[in-house]
C-alpha cells in the first residue's frame, strides 16, 4: 500500500495506519494499528485536537477495524522525532 494512502480517521476520531484491506463475509475490513495517546500540536493558538490535528509516533498492536467507520483520509507529515497527523479536506468545487 502506498504510504500516502495508509492513514485515515474513524468515526470515533481514532487514527489508523492501514496495513491491509480485506473482506469478512462481504464486509470490508481494515487490518492495521491505531495511534496511541495522540497529543495536540505545541504552540498552536488553540488546542489543535479541536481540529483533529495531533502528534505522535506510537502504535497499537495490529487489529481489525470496520472499513465503513472511515470518515476521512489523514495526512502524515514528519515533525521533529515524531509525526503530525491532520485531516485531508476534500472540496466539491
Amino acid at each position: 500500500m502506498n504510504k500516502a494512502d495508509q492513514f485515515c480517521y474513524l468515526q470515533d476520531g481514532t487514527i489508523v495506519r492501514i496495513r491491509n484491506i480485506s473482506l469478512n463475509y462481504e464486509n470490508p475490513i481494515l487490518i492495521g494499528e491505531s495511534l496511541i495517546n495522540p497529543v495536540g500540536f505545541p504552540n498552536y493558538p488553540i488546542d489543535s485536537k479541536e481540529f483533529d490535528i495531533v502528534i505522535r509516533n506510537q502504535w497499537s498492536q495490529s487489529t481489525i477495524f470496520d472499513a465503513n467507520d472511515i470518515t476521512r483520509k489523514a495526512v502524515c507529515i514528519p515533525y521533529e522525532k515524531s509525526y503530525c497527523f491532520l485531516p485531508l479536506i476534500h472540496s466539491s468545487s
